[in-house]
């Protein structure tokens, strides 16, 4: 991602902070003390600043099913 170890890990902390403010929208307690989707939200956000076009992308996909992606799809004319 371009981002230093040091740098990942205060986004993370920062990111699990945010995440368990909203705990009534997100289901947490279970994780103990960090989450999968700490992780991965620290990951989509790093991709958001720096491409907010391959995070729309992965927005789309998001959507879409797993084994029905057609390379087409995305492939620029």
């Amino acid at each position: 991602t371009g981002m230093s170890v040091r740098d990942y890990l205060e986004h993370y902390d920062a990111t699990w902070a945010e995440l368990m403010q909203n705990q009534d929208e997100f289901s947490l307690q279970e994780y103990g003390e960090r989450s999968v989707l700490t992780t991965w939200k620290v990951s989509y956000e790093q991709v958001k600043s720096t491409d907010p076009l391959a995070a729309q992308l992965l927005d789309l996909w998001a959507f879409l099913h797993h084994g029905d992606v057609w390379a087409e799809l995305v492939l620029a004319e």
